[in-house]
């Protein structure tokens, strides 16, 4: 599993996310939305990725 992955949201903005403060992935549309906590900020990202090809990011 990486300890990061670089992705783009779905406006095209680019971000560097650190998998393990992933703390749920969801969909809307059919695209992935990564869900952020770290040190009790959260953040959610809706990116362009489906969810398979998310979860190919995290894993490799």
């Amino acid at each position: 599993m990486n300890d990061f992955i670089t992705i783009q949201d779905f406006a095209g903005a680019t971000h560097i996310i650190f998998t393990r403060y992933i703390t749920n992935l969801t969909l809307q549309n059919g695209t992935a939305k990564i869900h952020i906590n770290s040190g009790g900020s959260s953040m959610t990202v809706h990116t362009k990725y489906t969810m398979k090809e998310l979860m190919e990011l995290i894993l490799k």
